[in-house]
């Protein structure tokens, strides 16, 4: 997948099974998550998400 931008739009609850796309760990069902979008050069805008504040066992 080639993302072309990432584009923040909200914090909320991620669904159950995603991963943080910065340190790649689940995030947990009571997690307060970003909500983001990345494009792609073909196709919809894909959803992602990452920990709203610092990703657990991060410096």
């Amino acid at each position: 997948m080639a993302a072309v931008d990432s584009e923040w739009d909200y914090a909320t609850y991620a669904p159950d099974g995603q991963r943080c796309t910065a340190c790649l760990k689940p995030i947990g069902a009571m997690d307060v998550v970003r909500r983001g979008t990345l494009e792609q050069a073909s196709g919809p805008p894909v959803l992602v998400y990452r920990h709203a504040d610092k990703c657990p066992g991060g410096e």
